[in-house]
C-alpha cells in the first residue's frame, strides 16, 4: 500500500503547509521538502506516530493552549497525562466536538469550548463567531461595591491557613517534591470546585477512578475526560465496575454521566432495575420502619443506629 500511495502522491500537486505543521513521522516541524515529497507520505503510512516528541516540541512554548479538532478528547487526554516540565502547569486541552456517546447538543458543546478558550486568554474572532446574526446591546446593572478582595497570589506564594485543601485532598509543596501528593486541581488546573464523594457507592468509585487515572483527590463532580480519561480507559473502568461492584453498565453511561456522582446514580438505577419487585417492596417496608437518623446514616453508607421506631436493617 505504501508504494501505491507514493505513486498516487507523485501525480498530485503537493504544496508546503501555510500553517506550521508538526510531523508525526519526525516529531518536529514539517519542512517544505517533506511536505512535497511523495516518499514522505509513504513513510507516514508505515512509521510510528511520534506523538510524545511532537508534544514536547509544541509545548516548548508554555503559553500554548491546545484545541482538539475532532470528536471526543482522546488526544487532549494524552496531552494532559504527559509529565509537565518542572515549574510548568499541565497544558489546557479543550475538546471542540462531543464524543459519539455524549448527549450534549453540538452547539452547546462548541460554545462551551469557546468560553474555556476565551477564559484562558485566547482572542476569538468574534465577528466570525456571530456572522449572520443580529446582535443587540443589553445594558446590565453594575456590581455593588462590596469591599471583597480578589487578589490572585503568585503560584509559589504560601497559602494562608484558610485556603488549605479540603479534607481528603493531599497537599503538596510548591515545587511538587517527589513523594508528595498533589490534587487534580494543582496538576490539571481544574476549575470545578472540590466536592467530596458521599455514600459508599461514590467512595468506591473515587477509589476506582484514582487507581485507573493515577490522580488523587478526585471530587464527586470532576469530569472523567478532563482528568485525562479516554475511551480505552473508559472500557477498563466499565469492566472494573462490573468486577468490583457487580453492576453491568454500557459505555454510553460513561459519556452520559462522566462524573463520580452521576455514575453513582447510574449504578443505583441499574441495581434497582435488577431487583425483584417483591424484594424491593419488602426493603421499602423495612425503610419505612426506620427513623430519619437511621435513613440518613444508611444513605451515607454508615451503620444505622438503633432508633425509636425499629431495630434498623
Amino acid at each position: 500500500a505504501a508504494a501505491e500511495l507514493a505513486r498516487v502522491s507523485a501525480r498530485m500537486r503537493l504544496s508546503p503547509p501555510r500553517i506550521p505543521l508538526l510531523s508525526n513521522v519526525t516529531g518536529t516541524w514539517m519542512t517544505e521538502a517533506e511536505a512535497t515529497d511523495p516518499g514522505y507520505w509513504a513513510r507516514h503510512l508505515c512509521e510510528p506516530v511520534r506523538f510524545d516528541a511532537g508534544m514536547a516540541e509544541l509545548l516548548g512554548d508554555p503559553d500554548r493552549v491546545l484545541v482538539e479538532v475532532g470528536p471526543g478528547q482522546t488526544l487532549g487526554g494524552f496531552a494532559r497525562q504527559r509529565p509537565s516540565a518542572p515549574g510548568r502547569p499541565t497544558p489546557l486541552a479543550v475538546g471542540s466536538l462531543r464524543a459519539a456517546g455524549e448527549e450534549t447538543a453540538d452547539e452547546a458543546y462548541l460554545l462551551a469550548a469557546l468560553g474555556r478558550l476565551w477564559t484562558a486568554g485566547v482572542a476569538p474572532d468574534w465577528r466570525g463567531v456571530f456572522a449572520g446574526e443580529r446582535r443587540g446591546r443589553v445594558p446590565l446593572p453594575t456590581y455593588p461595591f462590596e469591599r471583597s478582595r480578589y487578589w490572585v497570589r503568585p503560584a509559589d506564594a504560601a497559602k494562608p491557613a484558610d485556603e488549605a485543601p479540603p479534607a481528603g485532598i493531599g497537599a503538596s509543596t510548591a515545587s511538587g517534591a517527589p513523594g508528595m501528593t498533589r490534587s487534580p486541581r494543582e496538576v490539571l488546573s481544574l476549575s470545578e470546585a472540590y466536592v467530596a464523594p458521599r455514600g459508599e457507592t461514590e467512595r468506591k468509585l473515587q477509589d476506582l477512578w484514582e487507581r485507573l487515572l493515577g490522580v488523587e483527590g478526585i471530587g464527586a463532580n470532576d469530569n472523567f475526560f478532563t482528568l485525562g480519561g479516554h475511551s480505552l480507559l473508559g472500557t477498563r473502568l466499565i469492566a472494573r465496575v462490573r468486577q468490583e461492584m457487580g453492576v453491568e453498565l454500557r459505555m454510553e453511561a460513561l459519556f452520559r454521566s462522566p462524573t463520580i456522582a452521576a455514575m453513582a446514580a447510574e449504578i443505583t438505577a441499574a441495581k434497582l432495575r435488577a431487583v425483584d419487585p417483591a424484594a424491593l417492596e419488602e426493603a421499602l417496608d423495612e425503610v419505612l420502619r426506620l427513623d430519619p437518623e437511621q435513613v440518613r446514616a444508611l444513605l451515607d453508607g454508615e451503620p444505622a443506629p438503633a432508633g425509636a421506631r425499629g431495630a434498623g436493617a
